[in-house]
């Protein structure tokens, strides 16, 4: 990143500063600005968004990193590592977490866990107003209805970045747990896959038969 207040004072000011300017920053400062500027279900990944246009290279100096290969960025992926590509553009080759893959597929991606948190803090801070409070049935009600609001908010048509396929639902309460003062909910949410990997298959040639769709 160059940082034209270091470039104005130069090398003059010491540690950490560099006659033009431009300096190192962690990749975690690039993942931090793409999260706090995209929607949480949206995949940090994608190309294009001008966000990070900000990052200049990968690492300056380090010679292990120079010459990056997509078998490295798919040994990053595996390992559950968020590498930053600067190739024509700055992305975030492959969002992920470091869950097990092999274990626990459905778990890698990170735009769900960025919407899981999203979502679960939420939902926690407008049941905290019931929190204490007599279980009446309008009470409840309210609750369900409340959180099936905020998943029907996200399938709005002014919102359909965000289309939730699944809203939440009340379930699994029995006269036990309701006597233990424990009201359940369970929220099943569904969100839209996202453009992972696309696959552009062609034939082309003089005897290459059409057809029509």
């Amino acid at each position: 990143k160059k940082i034209t207040e270091i470039a104005a004072v130069g090398t003059a000011g010491g540690t950490g500063f560099t006659a033009d300017g431009i300096v190192n920053a962690g990749a975690d400062f690039a993942v931090a600005c793409l999260c706090s500027q995209l929607n949480p279900e949206e995949d940090i990944g994608q190309e294009t968004t001008g966000i990070v246009d900000w990052v200049l290279g990968v690492e300056s100096g380090n010679t292990d990193v120079t010459d990056l290969t997509i078998d490295d960025y798919i040994a990053f992926k595996a390992a559950g590592i968020m590498a930053v590509r600067v190739d024509g553009s700055v992305t975030i080759q492959s969002a992920v977490t470091s869950v097990d893959p092999t274990l626990y597929a459905s778990l890698v991606p990170a735009n769900r866990r960025r919407f899981s948190y999203f979502y679960q803090d939420s939902v926690s801070q407008f049941s905290r107003a019931f929190v204490k409070k007599l279980q009446t049935k309008e009470r409840r009600g309210l609750l369900v209805a409340r959180c099936n609001s905020f998943a029907g908010d996200r399938v709005a048509a002014g919102r359909a970045e965000s289309k939730l396929i699944d809203g939440s639902k009340a379930a699994g309460n029995t006269p036990e747990s309701l006597a233990r003062n424990v009201f359940i909910t369970v929220h099943k949410i569904r969100s839209l896959p996202t453009f992972g990997v696309i696959e552009l298959k062609t034939e082309i040639g003089n005897e290459v038969v059409t057809t029509e769709l």
